[in-house]
């Protein structure tokens, strides 16, 4: 673990990496929310009662649902590498 950190001292020293490493860090998540709220709203607005009888829509509606999930799980793996 020590080599590592002194190794990632030495990366800071890059001004690419530390924006490499801000945009990471208070970017990605702030995607992660848009996308989620984003599809959300995508699916409450295909799920109403006029929508639901044309099949296109209800594939729009699975897609944001599928959307969703791989955005969730994608977040949980971005907050594990973080941690």
């Amino acid at each position: 673990m020590m080599h590592v950190k002194a190794f990632e001292v030495d990366l800071m020293r890059e001004p690419s990496y530390r924006l490499q490493k801000l945009l990471y860090i208070y970017v990605s998540p702030v995607i992660v929310v848009v996308g989620l709220v984003g599809n959300i709203i995508s699916l409450l607005v295909l799920s109403a009662p006029p929508m639901r009888r044309i099949s296109t829509y209800c594939y729009l509606a699975c897609l944001c649902c599928h959307l969703e999930n791989r955005t969730t799980t994608r977040a949980q793996m971005l907050a594990i590498e973080i941690i």
